[in-house]
């Protein structure tokens, strides 16, 4: 506990040294012994690996994929297992020593960008917790240097898929924001951050997911098999065009792997049903090992909808008991006619907007995005700072929402709220929620009780 406590005084590591010279011998050991009892690393990956099956919809055949930031190899290990061909790439020596010797890895700084031959077509690329190390303002043109090298190294209709921790929701917009810029959103590609829950418990964690258009590369031969642009097409509807922001992602500006499921299937069979066959203590029916696995997945993440619509219609019913009841009749009634049709103003954009022609078109559109987020995200803020009060705001840094919210009074809190349900409601990922703020008059709205 001394040791952890320690790392937290000084910091998050991103902010005090490059990831070389922070996984030395020792760091290392501790690293590498901790993913194996908790099986981060694992759980991670294999994410991963469902969302970037859900990108470009695969059937499991082996690939050749990256892995940006290997480590000791906790991550490529999973993806050989399910047949792929793996490089790996990281930093650290001390972190590719600890590694299996037969595998394939090389010491590359990814702010360098990717070390590839011209001409070298991936069939995709993960990456687990190593983004975050370029997301400061000083290294974002290494950031950018690594997203276009990454965009040109896949073939076309290839996808990418990192997850970071960010530091603040501005790390996670800067990631959207120059991803599209280094190419991701032209050509029909896209880009967008998403919000899973990999894990049995509630701990969330974010993914870049990337897509990259169908644009013509050219005749060299792909990385594996005959030339890219000859290939079958296997994402024709791009499915990061598609999401949205969600809620439940709140402080961070990104979708939920929901939408991605509802959209595209964010849970492959096939996948995981190796994963199963492979992992220690397999059981002898896999399939139904699968069906348990999607089943707790889905079950995760319905949970936190229902768990943050609840809670927001039962603190818009405590600000309406503040209010005229003619302003609360109207709101009533604006809800309730929001079941007959979408609000599209409401909905948010969580990444690059698709069909952007040219980078400078794709840059143009991805910043009305940010600003569209940074409106959703504002109007969250106060709701949240103004829920958990003065004190616990300024423990928590939201001082600044706190002092909005108290500056736009009940009224304009309650409109807020409002939109957040009317949002909500047109969201395909809460489809499933009860809103029951929102159903046609003459059904009973059960009395306001506190969130779970």
């Amino acid at each position: 506990m001394g040791k952890k406590r320690a790392r937290d005084e000084r910091g998050r590591p991103e902010a005090q040294v490059g990831s070389g010279q922070f996984y030395d011998a020792a760091e290392t050991a501790r690293y590498s012994s901790a993913a194996e009892r908790t099986g981060i690393q694992r759980d991670l990956t294999e994410r991963s690996l469902h969302l970037l099956y859900s990108l470009t919809r695969w059937d499991g055949r082996p690939r050749l994929l990256a892995d940006i930031g290997c480590g000791a190899g906790a991550s490529s290990s999973v993806a050989r297992r399910c047949g792929h061909r793996v490089i790996g790439l990281d930093v650290s020596l001390s972190m590719l020593a600890a590694g299996e010797p037969h595998e394939e890895a090389v010491c590359w700084e990814m702010g360098r960008g990717l070390p590839f031959r011209d001409g070298v077509q991936l069939d995709g690329a993960i990456s687990i917790s190593a983004l975050q190390w370029l997301c400061s303002d000083v290294l974002e043109p290494k950031l950018r240097l690594l997203l276009s090298h990454l965009h040109s190294s896949l073939r076309p209709g290839a996808a990418a898929v990192a997850q970071f921790y960010p530091g603040s929701p501005a790390e996670t917009a800067r990631l959207v924001r120059c991803a599209a810029e280094a190419g991701w959103a032209a050509d029909g590609g896209g880009a967008a951050a998403v919000y899973d829950l990999p894990h049995a418990n509630r701990s969330s964690r974010l993914f870049l997911c990337l897509e990259r258009g169908e644009g013509e590369v050219g005749s060299n031969k792909g990385a594996h098999g005959p030339p890219a642009s000859q290939g079958p097409k296997e994402h024709p509807a791009h499915p990061t065009h598609s999401l949205r922001l969600c809620p439940c992602a709140w402080p961070h500006p990104a979708a939920c792997a929901l939408q991605l499921h509802l959209r595209a299937g964010a849970f492959n069979d096939v996948l995981a049903e190796r994963l199963a066959s492979g992992a220690p203590g397999a059981t002898s029916d896999p399939a139904m090992a699968v069906a348990r696995a999607c089943e707790a997945w889905e079950q995760r993440l319905h949970r936190e909808h229902a768990l943050l619509a609840k809670k927001m219609q039962h603190e818009l019913q405590l600000l309406w008991k503040e209010l005229p009841e003619p302003r609360v009749k109207e709101a009533k009634a604006r809800l309730r006619r929001c079941a007959g049709g979408a609000d599209a103003e409401a909905l948010g954009v969580a990444g690059s907007a698709a069909g952007s022609a040219t980078s400078s078109a794709a840059g143009s559109e991805a910043m009305v995005a940010v600003s569209e987020a940074d409106g959703l995200l504002k109007r969250r803020s106060r709701l949240e700072a103004w829920w958990v009060g003065a004190e616990k705001a300024k423990t928590r840094h939201m001082q600044a929402a706190w002092e909005e919210a108290v500056a736009a009074g009940l009224d304009a809190l309650a409109a807020d709220a409002e939109a957040e349900l009317r949002r909500m409601h047109s969201l395909p990922c809460f489809a499933a929620t009860d809103l029951y703020l929102c159903r046609p008059k003459g059904r009973r709205v059960p009395p306001p009780e506190p969130p779970e």
